[in-house]
């Protein structure tokens, strides 16, 4: 049996003409770009912005917008501080390429092509009013990328953080002092790994006592003021010492802290 198999004449002068059908300057760029990675980065695939917290949602600090009003190099919304007439953000020299085009573009600034620094961290000074800033890596300016709250303020966490520790929400344990004296302490676990040891401030609301913990045993009495100890990028000790008086609790014990502690961990560039 013989089978006979039909097909459409090819127009050749048809296929030539959609060859040559304009792709756009965008199209073209893709065409003509060297690798996978050129590519990524023309159409702002992936992570792009360099600049954290670059629409200011974050605001830990409770800035009121007033910039005139702050200090010179004070942080107002996170990652941003003061800088004469302007705000500036730090990006760590860890998080862009080396003499390389970058554009930065935002609401309130000149979109404009900027070269990172050949070493060294990279200072970004904008307006105050200026929002939904960002850097990114090439030449052409793409929409402000949108992250999550909670990715944003992850970020901003790992160099500046701010917990409340409400009522009764904290336990603790008593130990004997090498030097002959007494404490309660208390690990506080950073939400992220900061950028470096971080400084830390405390300041408490209202006053501090110990009551009754695992061995049902009030300590009786106020404390003295928080000190800290085995401070790093993760967690620090927050230690209590406490004064004479009441019932001496044991030694090893679960204790719990009446009343609210704020505390901050700084570890901004």
């Amino acid at each position: 049996m013989t089978v006979k198999i039909t097909k459409a004449a090819l127009n050749l002068r048809e296929e030539l003409a959609d060859l040559r059908k304009p792709s756009g300057i965008a199209g073209e760029a893709l065409l003509r770009a060297d690798s996978v990675q050129e590519q990524r980065d023309l159409i702002g695939a992936g992570r792009k912005n360099l600049l954290i917290n670059g629409d200011n949602r974050v605001n830990q600090r409770g800035f009121d917008g007033n910039w005139s009003g702050a200090a010179a190099y004070e942080y107002g919304y996170d990652r941003w501080f003061k800088n004469g007439v302007s705000k500036s953000q730090v990006i760590e020299s860890l998080n862009f390429t080396p003499s390389t085009t970058y554009t930065l573009s935002g609401s309130g600034i000149t979109t404009e092509q900027i070269t990172s620094p050949a070493s060294g961290n990279w200072y970004i000074t904008i307006p105050f009013a200026a929002t939904n800033v960002q850097v990114e890596k090439g030449s052409v300016a793409t929409d402000f990328e949108h992250r999550s709250y909670g990715e944003e303020l992850a970020l901003c966490q790992r160099y500046y953080e701010v917990r409340v520790n409400s009522h009764n929400s904290m336990h603790g344990y008593y130990a004997s002092a090498p030097s002959g004296g007494s404490f309660f302490f208390n690990t506080q676990v950073f939400s992220v790994k900061k950028r470096a040891v971080p400084s830390v401030a405390i300041s408490t609301v209202g006053g501090y006592m110990v009551i009754a913990g695992t061995y049902g045993v009030e300590a009786g009495g106020q404390n003295t003021g928080f000190l800290t100890g085995n401070l790093n990028t993760d967690s620090f000790r927050l230690q209590k010492t406490r004064a004479s008086g009441g019932v001496t609790p044991f030694n090893g014990g679960t204790y719990s802290w009446e009343d609210g502690l704020t505390w901050t961990a700084d570890a901004e560039l």
